[in-house]
């Protein structure tokens, strides 16, 4: 009995000391499991982004409870508990203008550290609420927070409209961008709406949240100065809607050179010394002088280092208006022009640019190339008539034609070959055309061009179009002849470009004056100094005369014509021209053969007439009578010695292969000795009076020999 006693006693220690181990393990599993998930914790649980502000921080961090003497288990090897826990971060539907980083990690002791950005640009005007859902081992958080968007804009600050930029000089360019705006920035110099220079590409403007953007700007010799309105763009680099403009903007330039070049003697009887050039800059473009600012200290000329009489010599600076100028055109219809978004339609907008600042007696021709087996054609032989070469090119552009490979060589050749090999000198010829460079159907060779050009005196303007093939061809081309060469890297930039060349063509001079030199002088020297802009032309024009080659009464005028048909129309126009006048006078009496039927008209003095202003009478009987403003005033006189257009005399219904019109110029109206004739003896009647035929040709060759 006795120890039955002791053995439930026993029994029940076992069960006590059972049930305190099950509890004491009980307890313990309770406080590890407590322990062994952490609770995370955000701080700050809610953003609001101010204005100007695009990235806040958030912490993500463990959070645990020690509590009474369950906290050794947070110590030394009692520590089973896991003290870190892994996460992800989601953004929700309505945040897609919210990025984070990191997107995903574990958080142990030390906190994590979430950056978080807004992209303003992704907001409409007004405010919006976002938020982040964070998925974790030790719970789920949640993180709002608030962005509001203004208007966003870009204010350009430098220059302002009407600025005026010069070629060469560095420009500051400055613009301030709210925060919504991106960090970086497209950079644009506009004309007719053509990106006439990427100015920058994707630039980083913003360093810090107050300054404004900068950037400095070179500018090139390219681009055209005076006349030409630019627009500078500045836009987002990655919204185009957020841009600002300034317009106009003027591009001029400070020339610090005025150099001689394409020197040509022209001189003629009767002791008329003249010489046709062209002014360049240093950038080898045309220095345009505006004939308003030309007074007797703009010209200069010497004779044996002795500086002549101006008041008897009677010297002119004239401008290309005042003399004869041809220019042949060669385009290129070829497939690499036509795959160019509306690249025929511009270069057609750009040529009929060029023909319009032509004067009316300057003459117009077009050459153009399609294709490698078919020989380029001549749309249009030398005209006066700027409407028959415009309809010319716009028909030829509007056929239906198969174009492919190019070749160029052939067709420039050609259109040298239009210009007669027996050249007038105060005749200065130009051809133009356009070309990638890349030729692969032509026999000819650009050393061909130039060998030809040169042998007759024509001056190759070009313009490289696109991705050039071996540009230096183009510019050793043009540098060799004596004309210009520019870039248009798009053909959007076509009509720019063009402009430029009509500028440079525009840079043609002659000065002339009548010496009193005579045959027992010899040969004399000349100097002649041009001063403009305070430059004067360095190194000066130097030549040497026999003034036995070029004397003759300056009492006797030299009358002259030119001639051009279009074949098409059935009509020519032809030009008298004086390049002589004697002092005193102010009439002229001549007949014209009513052969074909014909109109006289004056040529206006912008477009190079002597007489634009003067008055003209049909006497009847194809007589006609042109007299000045008021005969009896000597200062309507025309100036002695100056050269020029007197008349256009259009005439109609010319089918036969040769017509001639025979003329008549009545010397008897002069009666202090003066008279007017041709060059040619033949051409004075027994009267005094100057005769000959006018002659018109459809032939081009001797159509050329006629001309000049």
């Amino acid at each position: 009995m006795e120890s039955e006693k002791k053995d439930i006693k026993k029994i029940r220690k076992v069960v006590k000391i059972a049930i305190a181990v099950l509890l004491f393990f009980a307890v313990a599993v309770y406080v590890m499991s407590f322990h062994s998930v952490p609770s995370i914790k955000v701080t700050p649980s809610y953003l609001d982004f101010k204005d100007g502000e695009k990235e806040k921080l958030i912490t993500v961090n463990n959070s645990f409870e020690k509590k009474g003497i369950f906290g050794i288990f947070n110590f030394g090897i009692f520590d089973f508990g896991k003290k870190s826990s892994t996460f992800r971060i989601e953004t929700g539907e309505d945040s897609s203008w919210v990025s984070v980083y990191p997107t995903s990690g574990t958080v142990s002791e030390e906190p994590e550290t979430i950056k978080i950005r807004i992209d303003r640009i992704k907001l409409s005007i007004g405010s919006h609420e976002g938020s982040i859902n964070i998925k974790s081992t030790g719970g789920d958080k949640t993180v709002k927070f608030l962005a509001k968007r203004g208007e966003d804009s870009i204010a350009i600050n430098t220059p302002l409209a009407n600025t005026a930029l010069k070629i060469g000089s560095e420009v500051t360019l400055s613009w301030n961008a709210t925060m919504g705006i991106f960090d970086f920035v497209n950079i644009y110099l506009l004309s007719n709406g053509c990106v006439v220079e990427n100015i920058a590409n994707y630039y980083q403007f913003r360093n810090d949240d107050v300054s404004p953007g900068e950037f400095k700007w070179q500018l090139t010799q390219d681009l055209l100065p005076g006349g030409q309105e630019y627009t500078i763009k500045v836009e987002d680099a990655q919204n185009s809607e957020f841009y600002d403009e300034v317009s106009p903007v003027a591009i001029g330039y400070q020339f610090d050179r005025i150099v001689f070049k394409n020197i040509y003697r022209a001189h003629q009887t009767p002791s008329n010394v003249q010489y046709i050039f062209s002014l360049r800059d240093q950038y080898n473009h045309a220095v345009i002088i505006n004939p308003s600012e030309l007074n007797w200290n703009s010209l200069k000329i010497w004779e044996n280092g002795k500086e002549i009489d101006y008041s008897e010599s009677r010297a002119f600076l004239s401008t290309q208006d005042d003399f004869q100028l041809q220019v042949m055109l060669v385009l290129d219809f070829s497939s690499s022009m036509k795959k160019n978004y509306h690249g025929i339609e511009t270069m057609i907008m750009g040529v009929k640019s060029l023909i319009n600042s032509l004067k009316e007696t300057h003459q117009i021709g077009a050459i153009e190339f399609h294709r490698p087996d078919a020989q380029p054609s001549i749309l249009q032989s030398f005209v006066t008539s700027k409407s028959a070469a415009k309809d010319a090119i716009t028909n030829f552009a509007s056929e239906e034609i198969y174009s492919d490979f190019s070749n160029c060589w052939d067709a420039v050749y050609m259109g040298l070959e239009q210009y007669s090999s027996k050249h007038n000198p105060r005749v200065f010829r130009a051809l133009l055309f356009l070309s990638d460079g890349f030729d692969n159907g032509s026999a000819g060779t650009p050393k061909d061009i130039i060998e030809l050009a040169l042998k007759r005196d024509v001056h190759i303007y070009n313009i490289g179009v696109g991705e050039v093939h071996e540009e230096y061809i183009l510019e050793d081309i043009s540098r060799q002849t004596g004309g210009t060469y520019v870039h248009a890297k798009d053909i959007c930039v076509l009509l720019e470009r063009f402009q430029t060349i009509i500028r440079d063509l525009g840079g043609q001079y002659k000065v002339s004056y009548i010496t009193p030199k005579k045959p027992k002088d010899g040969v004399f020297k000349i100097k002649c100094e041009i001063s403009y802009k305070g430059l004067n032309s360095t190194p000066p024009l130097i030549g040497e005369i026999n003034a036995t080659t070029i004397y003759g009464n300056t009492s006797n005028g030299i009358i002259n014509f030119t001639t051009s048909l279009n074949v098409k129309q059935k009509r020519a126009e032809v030009f008298m021209w004086c390049e002589h006048t004697p002092r005193y006078v102010h009439e002229f009496r001549f007949y014209l053969d009513k052969t074909k039927p014909y109109t006289v008209a004056l040529v206006p003095e912008n477009e190079g007439g002597l007489c634009g202003n003067w008055k003209i009478v049909n006497e009847g009987n194809g007589w006609f009578k042109l007299t000045s403003p008021d005969p009896t005033d000597p200062k309507y006189d025309l100036e002695f010695g100056n050269s020029g257009t007197v008349c256009k005399i259009i005439i109609d219904k010319i089918s036969e292969a040769q017509t001639a019109v025979p003329f008549k110029l009545d010397n008897s109206v002069y009666s202090l000795g003066q008279s007017f004739c041709g060059r040619h003896d033949f051409e004075v009647d027994a009267d005094g009076n100057c005769i000959t035929n006018i002659k018109i040709v459809d032939s081009h060759e001797d159509h050329d020999l006629e001309i000049w």
